[in-house]
């Protein structure tokens, strides 16, 4: 099996502001991208338009991206439900959208749980809470065909390398559908790691990803990713809200489920008909797609 090439549906925005998401898509699968990967946090931008405009074009999701998922450590038992609800809906997400799985990081957005030591340290009991987490999501997720990414960051304060995330795997060995989603800062890593990767970002100035991750027998998903690659966290919804309002995480459904496709993200300051780019901007445009066979060549070299 080779590696699959997608690009960040956020790269894809910046590279491309002013271009309906729909063309944006039939730009990416055009320069040779089989897939996406999308943010559950863009904002006003729903799974139903997502599905829509992906099967309109015929380019796959690959995973989605959750972002910090922080608040399933939170000291607070409601925040940490809706967190482990907004997860169960993302998963679903996932699965209706034919997706590898999802994509979560812990960064610092919650307050750290308290020291309970001489019972257990603050660094036990993070490590214990999470691993009952990840024991309930993977069931959740193995029943959607579809896995969940731990993604190690170098500022966070429980994972922040490939080794990290795999220590937290291997503390219990039948973990199948928690696998590490690593980035382009930590080649050195992938080698000694690379049967609990489960998906990879690299830079679209990254020459040498790709092959590192070949050489270390990796076959799956390659997104082309943002410097960044977890969104800013959003604010977290009160927990007393319904969570079926809800889809991945702090999304509110739209009124309507009807699909609408074409929606713009930034540069146009509302929506936008897929295919309505003016003259003025052909040659704009041209030079967009040029770019991106340039970055996919580039990387696959």
């Amino acid at each position: 099996m080779s590696n699959l090439y997608a690009i960040q549906a956020r790269l894809l925005a910046a590279l491309q502001p002013d271009v309906p998401i729909l063309d944006r898509l039939r730009d990416a699968k055009d320069a040779g991208f089989e897939g996406v990967e999308i943010d559950l946090h863009e904002p006003n931008r729903t799974i139903d338009e997502w599905m829509h405009d992906a099967n309109a074009v015929g380019i796959r999701v690959s995973a989605l991206h959750y972002g910090d998922a922080s608040a399933l450590l939170h000291p607070d038992p409601a925040q940490r439900q809706f967190a482990l609800e907004s997860l169960r809906v993302a998963l679903t997400d996932a699965g209706d959208l034919h997706a590898a799985g999802v994509v979560i990081a812990f960064g610092t957005s919650a307050p750290p749980l308290p020291d309970l030591s001489p019972y257990k340290t603050r660094a036990e009991l993070t490590l214990d809470l999470l691993n009952e987490h990840l024991r309930w999501l993977e069931d959740y997720a193995n029943a959607m065909d579809v896995a969940l990414f731990i993604a190690p960051r170098a500022d966070s304060p429980l994972m922040r390398t490939a080794a990290d995330a795999a220590g937290i795997i291997m503390r219990r060995t039948n973990h199948p559908r928690i696998r590490i989603a690593v980035d382009a800062d930590a080649h050195a890593d992938w080698a000694a790691h690379a049967a609990l990767i489960g998906c990879a970002h690299i830079a679209p100035d990254d020459t040498t990803g790709a092959a590192a991750l070949g050489a270390a027998g990796y076959t799956g998903w390659i997104a082309v990713a943002a410097p960044d690659i977890m969104p800013a966290p959003s604010p977290v919804p009160t927990p007393s809200m319904p969570t079926d309002t809800f889809r991945g995480g702090t999304q509110p459904l739209p009124t309507s489920s009807a699909p609408t496709g074409g929606t713009p993200v930034g540069g146009t300051g509302g929506r936008v008909a897929s295919g309505a780019i003016s003259q003025a901007t052909a040659a704009q445009r041209r030079v967009q797609q040029a770019a991106l066979q340039a970055m996919l060549a580039r990387v696959r070299s």
